[in-house]
């Protein structure tokens, strides 16, 4: 069951259960806080980001990252940089969660999300990703942020 709601001015949308429910933001770079938890919900924050354990055992985890790569490699029309740092989760999930990834330029070198090549998602962590532009330019300032989604128990 889904309805869309609004808190402090931002739309979410309401997923509700029997015993839990949890809004998610439409506007998904807001920062690490795209996620309120109610209801039989533990909420885990450290380095990693944050994690929203549900009861039922939904596991859903938020986290965000500042970070400068140089889109310098050449592929077709496009020049990408990959970052290959391994992110890993708040939590462990109990099997390979969903991956949702986004960027948001910060700065006058805009980007986009692009993926190159296949990643590998496991339970504790993820592979980096890629970011895209138009022309060579070094020093791309951007905000890299990631939602996963998947069971703790």
């Amino acid at each position: 069951d889904s309805v869309k709601v609004a808190y402090n001015k931002i739309d979410y949308e309401q997923i509700k259960g029997e015993n839990w429910q949890v809004l998610f933001a439409n506007d998904f770079s807001l920062t690490n806080s795209h996620v309120l938890c109610a209801k039989d919900c533990e909420i885990v924050s450290n380095e990693d980001g944050t994690a929203y354990k549900f009861a039922n055992g939904i596991l859903i985890c938020t986290f965000q990252r500042i970070n400068t790569l140089n889109c310098t490699n050449a592929w077709g029309n496009l020049y990408y940089a990959r970052d290959t740092k391994r992110y890993y989760f708040p939590v462990p999930f109990i099997e390979n969660p969903t991956v949702t990834k986004y960027v948001q330029p910060l700065g006058s070198s805009g980007c986009f999300l692009l993926e190159y090549q296949a990643y590998n998602i496991v339970k504790d962590s993820f592979d980096g990703y890629c970011i895209a532009r138009p022309t060579s330019v070094t020093g791309v300032n951007h905000k890299f942020m990631a939602i996963a989604i998947g069971r703790w128990k």
